[in-house]
């Protein structure tokens, strides 16, 4: 299996064993800055579509095995990976809302996951030059926004956007650390929306980390888990 980033490889298979560390995506923002100059202007053209457009891109998707886990894994396994997953990436960070985290933080997030095997897609992302650029397609960026957080993106807003190629430049990044395994729960609160909680208690191993919890809203159907919402609660 085609891993492009082995630090991440190793953190998916065992996060929730020994997790990782937080990265702020404020430096990935920074390094993009340094190549904006020479990236295509943004649009300002709004390309959001029906939603039988974005039920068309999902429709193909296989779950579970796109959360990263096995295809017989259960609701609670899906969704620790998928929101320990998150953590990781964006850390601390909350909203209420899709819209709220807004259309290149949800980017941000998928560059992170879109190399591995068990996204077709991965075959498509190129690494346009030596200096670790990589060019995604508009409509996969599309089709994992909607179906990780029921979100039509506008790919036209995000930072790097190409008109004449019609998708979208960015660095990719690496993630390493560790973290203790949480102690998690889940509900759920009215049909199809679940609340996942996730508790992170920090030992001697890890004496300048903070304990936290981490507490999820998700909509949950058939084929798949998005996210509504995440929020962060601090020890002391």
């Amino acid at each position: 299996m085609k891993r492009c980033i082995d630090i991440f490889m190793i953190y998916i298979v065992f996060m929730m064993i020994a997790g990782c560390a937080n990265l702020n995506p404020n430096s990935n923002q920074s390094q993009q800055s340094k190549i904006s100059s020479s990236l295509p202007v943004t649009s300002e053209n709004t390309a959001v579509q029906d939603d039988a457009y974005y039920e068309n891109l999902i429709k193909d998707i296989k779950y579970s095995e796109i959360y990263l886990v096995n295809s017989d894994a259960s609701l609670t396994d899906v969704i620790m990976m998928f929101v320990g997953n998150f953590d990781i990436v964006i850390p601390d960070y909350q909203f209420s809302s899709p819209k709220e985290f807004g259309d290149d933080n949800i980017f941000y997030y998928l560059t992170s996951l879109l190399n591995f095997d068990e996204f077709p897609e991965s075959q498509e992302i190129n690494n346009t030059d030596e200096n670790g650029v990589y060019f995604y397609k508009k409509e996969t960026i599309e089709k994992y926004a909607y179906y990780f957080f029921n979100y039509k993106i506008d790919c036209t807003k995000i930072e790097g956007w190409s008109e004449e190629k019609q998708g979208v430049y960015r660095f990719m990044e690496g993630f390493g650390g560790g973290r203790p395994d949480p102690v998690c729960d889940l509900k759920e609160i009215e049909p199809g929306k679940y609340q996942f909680t996730a508790d992170f208690k920090y030992g001697d191993d890890y004496s300048d980390d903070t304990d936290y919890t981490l507490a999820a809203i998700l909509g949950v159907e058939q084929n798949r888990v998005y996210l509504i919402s995440l929020r962060r609660v601090y020890g002391k």
